[in-house]
């Protein structure tokens, strides 16, 4: 399990997802009294919920993330797991970063875009690596 490439692209992932909830926890939910343009996450008007909405997909992200590690031995059910957790991504990069677009706000937290940004890229190369081990196991196959 751990010898393969993908692996190691998806236990990055996960702990960047692990750290990110644990960075919205802290500035989300253990600062009620904080402004949001202080937090740098969510514009405009207060709205706690947003956080725990974000707190949420940050952790069913990184659920689906852990989850594909160990379906190592079924790669198609694997990879249709990290397609999730990419498209998950994205709709958490989108909402994080439309604010930002709508408002026109230069206010960013560059922690959640860089990071997101890094999370979605690690889970492309693990959906690579994984296709890659699929092609090579049915190349064998073929031979035999």
């Amino acid at each position: 399990m751990i010898q393969r490439i993908q692996t190691v692209y998806l236990i990055i992932a996960f702990l960047g997802l692990l750290g990110m909830a644990v960075q919205t926890v802290f500035s989300v939910i253990c600062a009620p009294d904080a402004t949001p343009e202080a937090l740098g996450i969510f514009y405009g008007q207060r709205y706690p919920a947003g956080g725990y909405a974000l707190l949420g997909a940050l952790v069913l992200t990184a659920g689906l993330t852990l989850w594909a590690v160990f379906q190592y031995k079924r790669r198609m059910k694997q990879m249709r797991l990290v397609a999730w957790a990419q498209l998950l991504v994205l709709l958490e990069y989108i909402a994080v970063a439309l604010p930002v677009i709508i408002l026109k706000n230069s206010a960013i937290n560059l922690v959640y875009f860089i990071g997101l940004l890094l999370i979605f890229l690690f889970l492309l190369l693990a959906r690579k690596a994984i296709a890659k081990d699929e092609r090579l196991v049915r190349a064998a196959d073929r031979i035999r």
